[in-house]
C-alpha cells in the first residue's frame, strides 16, 4: 500500500463513526508500525479515533524473528484493550491497535454479514484467486457496508509470498469489482512513475 491510499480512503470515510472494518492482508503489527508506518498512523488511527473497531486477517502472524519479538506482545496489547473501553481512543491516538484474525481471504473464517467495511488493499495481485476474494468480501460485509480495493496499475514484481502480475487500469478494475459491489469512486494515485495504484470505493447493494 502507498501513502496516497491511506490520504485517498480517509478523506472518503471522514464520518464514519462507530463500524467494524476488516483489513485482508494487512499484515502483521511489526509490517503495519515499522515498515510503512502510515498505514498504522494515518490510515487506522483516525479511524479508531472515530469509534471504529479494526480487525486483520493475516495468514501467518509469525513470519520472523522481528514478528516474535514486536508483533506478539502488541497483539496481546490490543485484545486486552478492545475489552477496556475507556482506554480505547488514549491508546489508539498513539498506538493505533487492530486485533488478527487467522485466515485466509479466499475463504475467510467469518459468519456472512459480520463487518460494516472491508479494505483489501494492493491483495488481489498476491492470491490465485482474486475474483474469489472479492466473493467473500462481500459475503462477510453488511447490507449497504463499504469497501475499498486497490491494485497496482504500474508496479515492480513483489512477492508476498506471490506475486501473480495482476496489473489493472482503474477502468479495469471497475469490471472486475462490479458483478460484485457497487462502485461509487474508482482513481489511480502515484507516488512516482514506477509506482501507480488503481483503487475503487464501493458498497454492497
Amino acid at each position: 500500500m502507498i501513502r496516497a491510499e491511506c490520504d485517498w480512503i480517509t478523506k472518503r470515510l471522514e464520518d464514519v463513526e462507530d463500524q467494524s472494518i476488516l483489513d485482508l492482508g494487512g499484515g502483521t503489527h511489526h509490517h503495519r508500525f515499522r515498515i510503512p508506518p502510515y498505514i498504522a498512523y494515518e490510515l487506522y488511527r483516525p479511524l479508531l479515533l472515530q469509534r471504529n473497531r479494526l480487525a486483520v486477517l493475516e495468514q501467518r502472524l509469525i513470519q520472523r524473528k522481528k514478528d516474535i519479538v514486536f508483533s506478539l506482545p502488541v497483539e496481546l496489547l490490543s485484545r486486552v484493550v478492545s475489552w477496556v473501553t475507556p482506554l480505547k481512543r488514549w491508546i489508539a491516538s498513539r498506538i493505533p491497535l487492530a486485533c488478527t484474525i487467522l485466515g485466509d481471504s479466499q475463504n475467510i473464517p467469518l459468519s456472512e454479514e459480520s463487518y460494516d467495511g472491508v479494505f483489501a488493499l494492493s491483495l488481489l495481485e498476491h492470491v490465485t484467486d482474486p475474483a474469489r476474494v472479492l466473493s467473500e468480501a462481500r459475503r462477510i460485509l453488511k447490507k449497504g457496508g463499504f469497501a475499498f480495493v486497490s491494485i497496482p496499475e504500474i508496479y515492480p514484481y513483489h512477492p508476498s509470498p506471490i506475486d501473480t502480475g495482476l496489473r489493472l487500469k482503474p477502468d479495469e478494475l471497475v469490471s472486475f469489482v462490479s458483478p460484485h459491489f457497487a462502485v461509487l469512486d474508482h482513481g489511480s494515485l502515484a507516488e512516482e512513475p514506477s509506482c501507480r495504484v488503481s483503487i475503487v470505493y464501493c458498497r454492497k447493494q
